[in-house]
């Protein structure tokens, strides 16, 4: 939670918030101070308060925000003994903030204070030997974590657990089991929980399918401002039929800069589907969506500057987009380019590259692009199609390299 205070009411009193070791950190419990006091209280050597006044500076509650003073100030707490500091230096370490990223020092320390029994240490450390960060993957040893955090009330511990039970990892799976730790989750509002409660009765799995309470737990989701389980929604929603409810989180997703949103708003406008037609609107999303590596949005813009719909004609920049996307593996884009190197639209016409543009997207399974390749034949030497077939090659090395980069 971000807070913005005024110079006057810094100089007075800053009441600081309580805090129940929430996943990204921990903090104490309520008390009235001033600033210069809990600063007085760190520099005296207070571990509590070392702590809180590093977790000021991590939110920026207060101060300046500073993740090296944060990171200073849980370390003098932690070297004290003192739990919370322990975790959310841990934290800091592990994700590189205000420190050197170390790992295996991040996993000393929260190991250190999952041994105490801290449900959210727990829950963390659990995290790290599923994800085999800094120590072997092991299931079974997360799933001893996660059910002790789980047995403590921790959210995100009920959900990891279910995760594991639903997967039958660590565990024999038991689909049952999940659910049910799941909606544990979910009623404390984990939105990984409710988004997966909200699938399983929407699929029925585990439970008797119900449509409705399906949506019940996906507004809940929607609710935590997530943009891209604000897509997946919308989606969902478009699926039953609802496209003003998926028109409303497609928005709020594209007001996130979510891509998929952008695009999938863009064809909304396009289309004027649920809503009036809106052809600049859809360019305007398309293209934000476009700039952020949308493959569909690549195509789709290349085509509208082929079109020349709401804007000018502009082959080269349809060129440009249309190859974006083929170099991303887009049989359609491949096709498209091929014919543009054709007819020399956008670029300089090259038979060979047509040729090796149709090729790579036949040998993807294009039965139009192995059609267009095949009636290339009448007019290329065989010279030049072997130098085209050559040149596919190097396109399909370039485009798993791109694919490797994306991943």
């Amino acid at each position: 939670m971000k807070n913005f205070f005024s110079v006057m009411f810094l100089l007075t009193m800053i009441s600081l918030l309580s805090f129940d070791l929430p996943p990204s950190q921990a903090a104490d419990k309520t008390i009235e101070v001033t600033l210069a006091e809990i600063t007085k209280k760190a520099e005296s050597g207070d571990a509590p308060y070392q702590c809180r006044l590093g977790k000021m500076y991590y939110d920026g509650f207060g101060v300046l925000k500073d993740y090296k003073k944060a990171a200073e100030w849980y370390e003098k707490s932690a070297l004290q003994g003192y739990e919370n500091a322990q975790y959310n230096l841990g934290l800091m370490y592990l994700n590189g903030e205000g420190v050197t990223k170390d790992i295996k020092k991040a996993f000393e320390l929260i190991e250190k204070v999952a041994l105490q029994g801290n449900a959210f240490a727990q829950d963390t450390l659990g995290t790290l030997y599923c994800e085999g960060k800094c120590v072997a993957k092991d299931y079974k040893k997360a799933f001893e974590l996660f059910q002790k955090a789980a047995l403590q009330g921790n959210a995100g511990a009920q959900y990891n657990l279910g995760a594991l039970y639903y997967n039958g990892e660590g565990v024999a799976r038991n689909i049952q089991k999940a659910f049910e730790l799941f909606e544990k989750a979910a009623l404390q509002g984990d939105a990984g929980a409710q988004n997966k409660l909200g699938i399983m009765y929407y699929t029925g799995e585990g439970v008797a399918k119900n449509i409705p309470k399906a949506f019940e737990w996906f507004e809940k989701v929607a609710l935590h401002g997530n943009a891209k389980d604000q897509y997946n929604i919308a989606v969902l929603y478009y699926n039953v039929g609802n496209s003003k409810k998926a028109f409303e989180l497609f928005e709020k997703a594209a007001m996130q800069a979510n891509a998929d949103a952008q695009y999938s708003l863009g064809i909304i406008y396009l289309n004027g589907y649920g809503l009036a037609k809106d052809v600049k609107k859809a360019f305007e999303l398309i293209e934000k969506s476009a700039c952020q590596g949308n493959v569909s949005a690549q195509v789709d813009l290349s085509i509208l500057y082929h079109h020349g719909e709401s804007i000018a004609h502009d082959f080269r920049k349809s060129f440009e987009w249309c190859e974006k996307a083929a170099m991303q593996g887009n049989a359609q884009a491949q096709v498209i380019l091929g014919k543009m190197y054709y007819n020399g639209e956008g670029v300089a016409k090259d038979y060979k590259k047509a040729y090796a543009f149709f090729h790579v997207s036949a040998m993807a399974g294009d039965k139009q692009s192995a059609n267009l390749r095949d009636l290339m034949l009448k007019k290329m030497s065989n010279d030049e199609v072997r130098e085209a077939l050559e040149l596919s090659k190097k396109i399909i090395e370039e485009i798993n390299k791109n694919n490797k980069t994306h991943n």
